[in-house]
């Protein structure tokens, strides 16, 4: 075996192994685009109400999001709803928090619909702080 069969080995390996990489990729890009496609059809992708109207939910799943302008939170709710969340008050949003806000707008980002919301009073239930002022129970 001269160097040049092993550089051809070696050549044929590498190749082997990044075509693997390539079709996990594929895979897993194909499996987050078969669940976007889900949530998009889901019977939750609907909006919490209209402008103004006051909304409460309970957080399944969150995620704070820093932005050039500011940060905001994107949160699930318990209903499977999605709501933006706009407060620099907010410190730290966890699952199973009770949100409290007024509707802002209205927007869908790549076919799911948003609810963007100005809150009101956020944390654990029993011990949510007034983003208007003191604490209330």
């Amino acid at each position: 075996m001269d160097i040049d069969d092993v550089k051809n080995l070696v050549s044929l390996v590498s190749y082997w192994n990044s075509n693997i990489r390539y079709q996990q990729r594929q895979a897993a890009r194909q499996e987050r685009e078969r669940q976007h496609q889900a949530e998009v059809e889901s019977e939750a992708n609907t909006w919490a109400g209209q402008v103004g109207d006051t909304v409460r939910f309970t957080v399944r799943e969150c995620t704070e999001v820093y932005g050039q302008y500011g940060n905001f939170w994107n949160a699930t709710g318990t209903d499977g709803r999605r709501y933006v969340l706009n407060s620099r008050k907010i410190e730290e949003l966890k699952p199973g928090d009770q949100i409290t806000g007024v509707i802002k707008a209205l927007n869908e980002f790549r076919g799911i619909k948003q609810t963007k919301i100005r809150v009101t009073e956020y944390g654990p239930i029993g011990d949510r702080p007034n983003l208007s002022g003191g604490w209330f129970n």
